[in-house]
């Protein structure tokens, strides 16, 4: 198997390698690329270095093109980000002088990131269909359900499905709680990027969602503390939601909580990814160290300025040792197993086309939920149970604003820009136009270099 990881300069690039190296798979050559040629050498030390503790003979290819990367390769993983950081935080600036929401996916930072990448996006997909067509692309490049979407409506490949961790994050809180594997584990998830619901939850074979609710809500709360601010929509719905809920239920309190912060989110990772490099780039330094440090301040900080909830302090982090189970790592490679398993395959949760899944959805829209994964396809499992009016309202309208956005980043014109900005629900609909004029002046000062 021959593996091809687009946008490899990203600090997560280590935890998908050391991952890949954890589960034995069958890999024969590993090609990395990213257009910022200087951090992806640096992040190699900390690749190399996994691969060498590892033992095992994997053949590492630094690419210097796209085309040179994937074109061998079976399965290509796309993980870009365009225009960098600094796009990350133009958007999030912008979010915070309108009083909207600072966040990197779900409103401004949705509309804009999308639109940046899509036109990226589309482009490679239409190189690899061109010279390796039986190639699929993993896609964790985000909004995460909109960019597959692009790729599967906009270009010529269509081997190509969405995954996210977060998903699988409640499985973890789900086995935490119950002091199981995640084999042990049955979900059933529904809706779409960042916006879904487990509907139920088995351990064992035994439905436990309403004991969950009626009997341990509090224990599984107290793993994630922002989830406090999710129990009520828990406790009247019978469902656990996605962790980005909380953005789209509180975006106002969110957005005044964030106006007097010194540093917006992508400042501070923007901080600790140049502390990152630069330390890499100091010669004699142990590059498994920075990388454990850089890990253990990452996740230390994760949603601490939105939700106001300090995090407890988390065993210390040892990418040697990191088994991959829960994080995006795992998701990636259940996947390529599963497509490549011609018997039982795996239930995983991933953003495929919705082929009548969801009724009140179009058939090429694109969903994040439940699917059989076996011999190079994965097909939604069934369910009966059904989603309460206000989360299918909320679906239905976010998924509008999604095709909105994929056409305005096709058509590049201001009145596309506007009609679709405005059908984002946490965003102020009076104020789009200003908005959009703002953020045309900064994707003309912003590069279109992806990491």
């Amino acid at each position: 198997m021959i593996l091809a990881v687009i946008g490899a300069g990203s600090p997560r690039t280590p935890l998908l390698i050391r991952g890949l190296l954890s589960r034995n798979m069958k890999l024969e050559h590993l090609y990395l690329y990213d257009k910022k040629q200087q951090k992806l050498e640096l992040n190699a030390r900390v690749i190399e270095a996994i691969i060498a503790a590892s033992g095992q003979g994997l053949k590492l290819t630094i690419a210097s093109s796209y085309q040179e990367a994937v074109e061998q390769a079976d399965f290509v993983f796309s993980s870009i980000r365009v225009g960098g950081d600094e796009s990350r935080i133009a958007d999030e600036t912008t979010a915070l002088k309108f009083g909207q929401l600072p966040q990197e996916t779900v409103g401004i930072g949705g509309f804009s990131m999308a639109y940046r990448t899509i036109p990226v996006v589309v482009e490679q997909a239409n190189i690899l269909h061109r010279i390796n067509p039986k190639a699929w692309i993993i896609n964790f490049t985000n909004p995460s359900g909109m960019i597959t979407q692009a790729i599967l409506e906009n270009s010529n490949h269509k081997k190509v499905i969405g995954i996210c961790d977060a998903p699988i994050m409640i499985d973890k809180f789900v086995g935490t709680l119950y002091g199981v594997s995640k084999d042990h584990i049955t979900t059933h998830y529904t809706g779409l990027n960042h916006l879904g619901w487990v509907t139920s939850v088995k351990v064992d074979g035994k439905g436990v969602m309403e004991e969950l609710v009626h009997e341990r809500l509090k224990e599984f709360v107290k793993q994630e503390p922002f989830y406090q601010d999710l129990v009520d929509h828990i406790q009247t719905y019978h469902i656990l939601p996605n962790e980005y809920l909380y953005y789209y239920l509180y975006h106002e309190t969110i957005a005044k909580k964030m106006a007097g912060v010194k540093q917006t989110r992508g400042q501070v990772i923007h901080t600790l990814n140049k502390q990152y490099y630069e330390a890499l780039s100091v010669p004699g330094t142990n590059p498994i160290d920075v990388y454990n440090h850089y890990i253990q301040q990452r996740d230390g900080s994760y949603m601490t300025q939105e939700t106001g909830y300090a995090r407890k302090e988390a065993p210390r982090f040892d990418i040697l040792t990191h088994t991959g189970l829960w994080g995006y790592d795992a998701v990636a490679f259940n996947l390529v197993e599963a497509l490549v398993d011609t018997n039982q395959g795996k239930q995983l949760i991933v953003n495929v086309a919705n082929r009548g899944t969801l009724p009140y959805l179009t058939d090429s829209d694109v969903i994040e939920t439940s699917c059989l994964c076996k011999n190079g396809q994965c097909h939604a499992t069934e369910t009966t149970t059904e989603l309460p009016a206000c989360a299918t309202d909320l679906i239905k309208q976010v998924k509008k604003f999604e095709r909105l956005t994929i056409a305005a980043a096709g058509k590049r014109d201001r009145e596309s820009q506007i009609a679709a900005l405005e059908e984002n629900p946490v965003v102020a609909k009076h104020l789009v136009p200003q908005i959009i004029d703002d953020l045309n002046k900064r994707f003309a000062s912003i590069g279109s270099d992806d990491e």
